[in-house]
């Protein structure tokens, strides 16, 4: 399709003028454009400039969020003429409604969505979700999808997609947006900025990092119990958080340590401290709690 069609196409959808046909005509050719990854008149640093500024729009107005598949919002901007008009038409006012899950620190709980998706959602995580399309906020999330060839199912995590057809996979993104995570435990998942996923393998942006992963450990939390692995401090800190419900302070190099622990996720915070303390190594840490704020040194 040229621009010119690209454009009127665009202004319908916007409209809600659009035929189911016309619908999909567009989303094929976003799918082509994104897989081909052409930016014919953007350069790099602009199209970047603009996709993080839509998501920051669209994530802060989540309960307003339009129906439209986000994933395909960059390579609609490789366009310069089509990327202003496909900003108004995905922040447009009417769009349908959002629903907002969410948990709180220490707490799991399993969701079932209209479409039998079962969403478990870990501790301190927020959901945002309409129709087959979910945007993790923040926290983790472990989705069981059933296929659907018509009707994909979308996750967001920030600016990275899963398009999924007919899985079970993880996604992760941490609040302090150090990274984020998509872990195929079966099936089929489309990973933004890679492809298809192998079941066992794991994303981790914005480094687009690929690694093998054992499908039990990565649901350990879903089971009660709370697995580091070759975590630095600042994962440390986040599992602190997200578990107890505290604040976590550190003036010590957060991407340092290398720790590795198993523990019930019931298992009191002091004992907790006082494993991580035993098992740290060049430069003990320690730990200062007052009330509700922990300070590691």
């Amino acid at each position: 399709m040229n621009e010119q069609n690209i454009r009127a196409l665009l202004e319908k959808y916007r409209k809600g003028e659009a035929s189911q046909q016309e619908e999909r005509l567009l989303h094929e050719w976003m799918d082509g454009l994104a897989d081909r990854g052409e930016a014919p008149v953007l350069e790099t640093s602009e199209k970047a400039r603009l996709h993080d500024t839509m998501w920051r729009h669209i994530e802060a107005h989540a309960p307003k969020r339009s129906r439209r598949t986000w994933p395909y919002i960059a390579a609609a901007a490789s366009i310069a003429g089509v990327a202003a008009l496909a900003a108004t038409w995905l922040l447009r006012p009417e769009a349908p409604r959002t629903t907002t899950l969410a948990t709180a620190p220490g707490e799991v709980r399993t969701f079932s969505l209209p479409d039998n998706t079962r969403i478990t959602a870990g501790p301190n995580t927020e959901l945002a979700y309409n129709g087959r399309q979910v945007a993790v906020l923040r926290g983790k999330a472990y989705f069981e999808v059933e296929a659907s060839a018509e009707n994909p199912f979308m996750v967001c995590s920030g600016p990275d997609t899963a398009t999924v057809l007919g899985t079970r996979f993880t996604v992760e993104r941490p609040a302090d947006g150090e990274f984020r995570r998509i872990t195929l435990l079966e099936g089929k998942v489309k990973a933004s900025g890679h492809g298809l996923l192998e079941p066992g393998q794991r994303i981790t942006y914005p480094q687009k990092q690929i690694e093998q992963i054992q499908p039990p450990d990565a649901l350990a939390w879903t089971q009660g119990e709370i697995l580091l692995q070759n975590a630095p401090l600042s994962e440390v800190i986040r599992t602190l958080e997200d578990q107890y419900g505290i604040n976590v302070s550190s003036a010590l190099d957060k991407s340092a340590g290398n720790y590795t622990f198993r523990f019930p996720a019931g298992m009191p915070l002091p004992q907790v401290l006082d494993i991580l303390q035993k098992i740290s190594y060049k430069s003990k840490i320690k730990f200062t709690m007052n009330e509700n704020r922990l300070t590691i040194h």
